[in-house]
Order: C-alpha cells, then structure tokens, then sequence
C-alpha cells in the first residue's frame, strides 16, 4: 500500500465493488482471492485477501494480503495476465 501511496480507506472504496479474478483454496496459508477494484476511474488495483476467517463465521473481516496496482511485465491489462500462474 505504501508503495503505491493507497491509504486503508482507497482500500476500502475499491473493495466496496469489486471483481473476482482468481481463487485459491488450497494455499498453505488458507482460501485466498485476488479481486480487482478501483482507486478511482482509471486507476485499478489488485487486493488479495485471505478469506479463511470470513467464511468460516461472517463478523469476521477479511485479511488483506497484499495490494498492489496490476502492470507488466505479469499483466497485459488489469484483467487478463500474460501467463497462466501454476
């Protein structure tokens, strides 16, 4: 967040609607997601939150595992990544 200058509540805003991209269930470190949202009109971000707490009972909030905006050499767009990850 620090390098990309994002504050909790840019986070917060860009979460509040927000695209699925990826899942992960079976990380080591528990059900993960990547989500995509937007600082603001042009300026996406990827969130991936660890969503093992949340599932498993609701008043729990999700874990922010790292933000980061999505460019190359990993992402031909916001969306789509130059390669499949393994």
């Amino acid at each position: 967040m620090l390098v990309e200058g994002l504050s909790t509540p840019d986070i917060c805003r860009s979460g509040a609607d927000c695209d699925l991209l990826e899942e992960y269930p079976d990380r080591p470190e528990g059900h993960t997601k990547l989500l995509l949202g937007y600082v603001r009109p042009g300026r996406p971000i990827h969130v991936v939150v660890n969503v093992a707490l949340f599932e498993a009972n609701w008043a729990e909030p999700l874990a922010v595992v790292t933000v980061y905006e999505p460019e190359g050499p990993e992402w031909l767009d916001e969306r789509t990544r130059k390669r499949k990850i393994r």
